[in-house]
């Protein structure tokens, strides 16, 4: 999704919302949201759904998902607060570690 805006009511229709330009990182709908933040963090990111739309059963795998590399570290820093900041929202932290959504 290029436009933000449009992330709030992505998040009412889907069950995951990719929108780089969304301003919040989790969606109260409780649909998985991977924004720019998040995705910055992570890089790309696999998603095996498993054959289930229950989040669950969903895993996922990320290029980047342990900044104990000197060269990853820009990843975790927040240019707006000037500070680093390598926490990611619960439920993709759940994914990628394998348990579930």
């Amino acid at each position: 999704m290029d436009d933000g805006r449009h992330a709030g009511a992505a998040c009412d229709l889907a069950d995951i919302v990719i929108a780089a330009q969304a301003r919040f990182a989790e969606c109260r709908s409780g649909a998985l949201m991977l924004n720019g933040q998040t995705l910055r963090r992570t890089g790309a990111l696999e998603l095996n759904f498993n054959g289930s739309r229950d989040p669950a059963n969903w895993r996922a795998a990320a290029a980047h998902n342990a900044l104990l590399r000197p060269w990853d570290l820009h990843r975790s820093y927040d240019w707006r607060s000037r500070r680093f900041d390598d926490v990611l929202p619960d439920a993709v932290r759940r994914l990628i570690s394998g348990s579930g959504g």
